[in-house]
């Protein structure tokens, strides 16, 4: 019976993971996914497809939207359709190497609290519970006052926002798995408990840690976007979402297209990821399922 238990839970390795996913019978899933791809697609082929660059003056000021500028144009005479679609792979850039650095950083933390549990689990944690005591934009916004606004800043800037989450599932799902068999086994052989970690820990906890990253994404895409709005991330000429909202904020009455283009990119890739998030968590989360 112990060694049924000891094998239940096997690692979800990505690739498999997520194409065994998008091929079930998950409705959320499937749009979750159809929608982010759709969204990816438009935000890579765009350059291919819209003939203006995102700085270029392409017409008069505040036009709205008309054939050759599908989205209108801003305060400059600068084509929205293709600042959005630009803005995007910026934003989804920075949201995403943010949640990665957070997903590896936050990941390493919270597997040695969980295999080291005494003193040094405590420690670890403790300094967790002290980064999730201040407000997390408020604690962004003294983070990029001091380091900077380039781009290498915020993304790091971000991360370590989001560590404690992940550090946390981390810890949680490795205290399960430090007295299972295979993990005890692998120590009584002499592993080392760095190889111990990487090879039988890691892997069966990438599930819960993978279903996590689409709810950070989507927090740090709209970290990002708040600090844009706020002038403290990615500076002028590059789009963000964040900023360009910003900038039409004097003419919004005028020209509402200026804040319903990217206002609608930021609810469309966050309503993706939170419905392939909680379609992951349906059909992969035990306490979910069943």
């Amino acid at each position: 019976m112990s060694e049924r238990s000891d094998t239940a839970w096997r690692p979800e390795l990505f690739p498999r993971f997520l194409i065994r996913a998008f091929l079930g019978q998950n409705v959320l899933i499937r749009i979750g996914g159809v929608m982010l791809v759709a969204l990816l697609a438009l935000a890579l082929g765009g350059p291919f497809v819209i003939p203006h660059g995102p700085t270029d003056m392409v017409a008069m000021s505040l036009q709205p939207p008309s054939a050759a500028n599908l989205l209108g144009t801003d305060l400059l005479g600068r084509d929205v359709l293709a600042r959005t679609l630009d803005a995007a792979r910026t934003s989804l850039t920075v949201a995403f190497c943010a949640m990665a650095l957070s997903l590896m950083a936050g990941a390493a933390w919270g597997m040695i609290a969980g295999y080291n549990v005494g003193s040094v689990d405590l420690v670890l944690m403790r300094v967790l519970d002290v980064l999730q005591a201040f407000p997390p934009l408020l604690l962004a916004v003294a983070l990029v006052a001091m380091l900077g606004t380039s781009t290498p800043n915020l993304v790091f800037t971000m991360s370590i926002l989001f560590v404690p989450q992940f550090a946390r599932i981390a810890r949680s799902a490795t205290l399960l798995l430090r007295r299972r068999q295979f993990v005890l086994a692998a120590e009584v052989l002499g592993v080392s408990p760095l190889r111990n970690l990487l090879t039988h820990v890691l892997p069966n906890i990438s599930t819960p840690l993978i279903i996590e990253s689409t709810s950070v994404i989507t927090a740090a895409l709209l970290t990002e976007s708040a600090l844009s709005f706020l002038g403290m991330g990615i500076q002028p000429p590059t789009p963000t979402w964040g900023g360009m909202i910003a900038e039409s904020t004097s003419v919004m009455t005028r020209a509402p297209w200026l804040v319903l283009a990217p206002g609608s990119a930021i609810i469309l890739v966050v309503l993706a990821f939170l419905l392939l998030g909680d379609g992951l968590r349906d059909k992969f989360d035990p306490k979910v399922s069943g």
